[in-house]
């Protein structure tokens, strides 16, 4: 879910860094796969790929794509749904009745503190995604996937729109109602 945000993207990552924290994910991914026989990346029991169309439910936040598009991958085991995007799944529960929560919590710094110790500004995003799904294997998926900004340390005044940043008020919400939809069937040979 992290990786699906209308959210920009960190400035400040230089494509040197990108590369390096790409090369040393997928380092760690290779190990952990010759480790356990499967690819962090692919976990589960595919369901196929999905696309997603979302509308604006809440929003205090920013400004945010209504309708927002994109697609997903989504697999699952016994008791438990992955949503793979772009990056590590984010894991969560899947009850016999076919009801899925996902949660991610994730924190970065924006503002370091300078050489005196001033400033300094850490924000704390939590996605969470509930839903129900339909099908038998599962072809469809609608809830609400939340993302809520919030200041995890620090003084996180620059961010806010009225001082040049980025979100109107902290801590905000922004959900979408979404609906997913199977475009592609697992590809049978992967499993």
């Amino acid at each position: 879910m992290r990786r699906s945000t209308p959210v920009a993207s960190n400035p400040r990552l230089t494509v040197a860094a990108s590369v390096a924290l790409a090369l040393a994910v997928g380092a760690a991914a290779a190990v952990t796969a010759s480790c356990i026989g499967k690819s962090p990346y692919d976990p589960g029991t595919s369901l196929g790929t999905f696309a997603v169309v979302g509308h604006v439910q809440t929003n205090n936040c920013l400004v945010a794509p209504d309708p927002w598009t994109f697609s997903v991958k989504l697999a699952d085991d016994p008791g438990v749904f992955y949503w793979v995007q772009n990056d590590v799944p984010v894991e969560g529960s899947l009850d016999g009745a076919g009801n899925v929560t996902l949660t991610s919590t994730s924190s970065e710094e924006e503002d370091p503190p300078d050489d005196a110790g001033n400033g300094g500004c850490t924000m704390q995003r939590v996605d969470t995604l509930t839903g129900t799904t339909s099908g038998s294997p599962i072809t469809g998926l609608t809830g609400t996937l939340t993302y809520a900004f919030s200041t995890a340390s620090g003084n996180c005044a620059d961010q806010l729109t009225q001082n040049g940043g980025t979100y109107a008020t902290l801590p905000c919400t922004l959900s979408y109602a979404i609906t997913a939809t199977q475009t592609a069937a697992p590809d049978a040979s992967a499993e």
